[in-house]
């Protein structure tokens, strides 16, 4: 028989197992039975948007201090009229210290729609606690755009 001395891995085993009202985890275990310690990080899905109709920096979603933020999709959509000039959009991140300009699109003086939707091969990990911004410039005329983004927190 192996004896389990630790303390906190005696809370820790009263706490999951929920035990309330003397109850007491096991303090012995058999030599073929081994405890099991769950490794892999828990991952949270999330899916942020926004719109926005002005020459502007929109925060999309801003990333947590705590646990890893992965993006791995972008859905991003325009619509301007005939009066208004070239339009640049880009969305913006960090990481690993790094400001990143992703998505350039230079849209032309005509009216018209863009969208496009990107599933990335592989996740990208965003810098904690930074924002993924969308970031339009334009002096005339009207448009709005439309962004989405996906991807999981690892905590």
């Amino acid at each position: 028989m192996q004896d389990i001395t630790r303390s906190s891995l005696i809370q820790n085993e009263t706490e999951t197992l929920g035990l309330t009202g003397g109850g007491v985890p096991p303090t012995k275990l058999k030599d073929d039975i081994q405890p099991v310690f769950e490794i892999f990080p828990k991952a949270t899905k999330l899916v942020r948007s926004g719109t926005s109709a002005t020459a502007s920096v929109l925060t999309i979603y801003s990333t947590p201090t705590k646990g890893d933020f992965y993006l791995t999709y972008l859905h991003f959509s325009s619509t301007k009229d005939v009066a208004s000039d070239s339009i640049h959009h880009y969305i913006r991140f960090y990481t690993e210290g790094v400001v990143r300009d992703i998505y350039n699109i230079f849209q032309i003086s005509t009216a018209g729609d863009w969208q496009n939707d990107i599933t990335f091969p592989y996740p990208i990990k965003i810098d904690k606690n930074t924002s993924i911004t969308s970031n339009t410039a334009f002096t005339a005329g009207s448009q709005s755009r439309y962004l989405t983004i996906g991807g999981f927190i690892l905590e």
